[in-house]
């Protein structure tokens, strides 16, 4: 029924109809398709320059893409992950393209705690296994990063990259390479689970670490959960190896709750379980 009134008649609360606000402009029409805006003259810090701004609800990124192409609109905040429609874009020569910095980032997590991440050497090698910016191309637009702070921001610290030798550190933690192509340590095999959740893009970026990992000899398999059952289940429980998951540092970026000691365990965000008395006195002393 609902579906057949197309929204007509439903209980709208009158002031998502005709909202106050003292901005500096003010809602003219609200319609199923778009809103009006229009310049408040009396406003505190003066009027706006541009009287009117219309403001088109696209259903999806492609209609949102085909109207900016199409030139039935003039700007557009865009999604992280590209639409087809996006390659016509750049046919209106009077657009200019603008990156915006989030405060969130999406991150591979070990867990600490459990085999075989628990061992410090096969941590580091897998981890100098993964190819950032092959990984970054897979999300569609971003950045890579090595630390735990949105890369391009003012938190972002220098990281010194050296090139290494993956297979030898690989080797030097135990995992030697045999002729089926799987390492192997006393007779275990290199296994290990990413663990997701259902977000496309999350999606193909755990599969692209599972792909880089095998390439090195480990054996890999993805599970896509869905959030809730992801979070509440598997990462604050500590009831997974590796996950692609994501974190919000806010405006002004404190990884104190993400990863000092005390927020391990016990439902804290500190999900890997990372603990060290150094990087606690870091986090402590950042924080005043």
């Amino acid at each position: 029924l609902a579906g057949e009134m197309a929204g007509r008649g439903l209980d709208v609360p009158a002031f998502e109809r005709q909202p106050v606000g003292a901005g500096p402009y003010r809602v003219r029409v609200i319609e199923d398709d778009g809103v009006r805006l229009e310049r408040f003259e009396r406003y505190a810090h003066g009027a706006p320059h541009i009287g009117r701004i219309e403001l088109r609800l696209a259903r999806n990124a492609e209609e949102q893409a085909r109207l900016l192409a199409d030139g039935q609109a003039d700007a557009a905040l865009l999604s992280e992950a590209p639409a087809e429609a996006e390659a016509h874009i750049a046919e209106r020569r009077d657009l200019r393209a603008t990156s915006l910095t989030r405060s969130a980032y999406t991150l591979v997590y070990f867990n600490l705690h459990l085999p075989p991440l628990d061992d410090l050497a096969t941590r580091r090698a897998l981890a100098a296994a993964l190819d950032r910016p092959a990984l970054t191309s897979v999300a569609g637009r971003g950045l890579p990063g090595s630390v735990p702070f949105v890369p391009g921001t003012w938190a972002e610290m220098p990281v010194i990259s050296a090139t290494v030798d993956v297979d030898a550190m690989l080797e030097a933690a135990g995992w030697r390479l045999e002729g089926d192509g799987v390492r192997r340590k006393n007779g275990q095999a290199l296994t290990l689970e990413v663990a997701t959740n259902d977000d496309p893009t999350r999606r193909a970026l755990a599969e692209a670490v599972a792909v880089q990992w095998r390439r090195r000899g480990a054996q890999v398999r993805v599970t896509v959960l869905p959030a809730n059952v992801l979070v509440q289940e598997r990462l604050r429980r500590g009831a997974y190896q590796a996950a692609v998951y994501g974190w919000d540092a806010g405006i002004d970026p404190d990884p104190y709750p993400g990863w000092h000691t005390t927020q391990a365990g016990g439902g804290g965000a500190n999900i890997a379980g990372f603990q060290d008395r150094e990087a606690d006195a870091f986090l402590e002393a950042a924080r005043t």
